[in-house]
């Protein structure tokens, strides 16, 4: 009995079934980890994932980066003590978690950006208050990607994902 003729058969057809079923449940996970990460679609006051999203599905844009660490970043950490990430995803592209004005622009901060890194500028910002935790890199002009100045002591540069929106 050839291939073709054993796919034709009731046991070939069900064998075929069955790979089609788990192509598609890989593909609606991978979907799913990619827009959501973590299953987690409420933020932690039972509002819209994140808090990057309101009402009518408008972008909140938080005045500063305090407001993004007090109402998105600290809730989500007492929430989630265990994620790395602030998304809680692994090996996979982030998404704008939270969005922020600076000087006039527009930042975005990705799920990308590690817990760690973010406390440390949350007790940066404690120990210095009024003064900014972040620099442009240079090259970038008055936009582009933010980094925690050096003092405040994070030691991958990669573990804090914040550009212009």
């Amino acid at each position: 009995m050839g291939r073709i003729e054993f796919l034709l058969q009731p046991t070939g057809l069900i064998v075929v079934a069955l790979l089609f079923l788990a192509a598609v449940l890989a593909f609606v996970k991978r979907r799913h980890l990619r827009n959501g990460a973590s299953g987690d679609l409420l933020g932690p006051d039972g509002d819209e994932a994140s808090g990057d999203r309101a009402g009518a599905g408008l972008p909140t844009v938080h005045p500063d980066f305090r407001s993004v660490l007090d109402k998105v970043i600290l809730p989500r950490h007492r929430q989630h003590p265990d994620w790395e990430r602030l998304d809680g995803a692994y090996d996979i592209r982030g998404r704008t978690i939270a969005t922020f004005m600076r000087g006039g622009t527009a930042y975005a901060l990705n799920g990308e950006s590690r817990f760690d890194a973010l406390m440390a500028v949350n007790e940066w910002m404690t120990d210095h208050p009024g003064q900014d935790p972040f620099v442009v890199p240079g090259g970038k002009g008055p936009a582009g990607r933010l980094v925690a100045r050096p003092e405040v002591g994070i030691a991958d540069p990669r573990a804090l994902r914040i550009e212009t929106d």
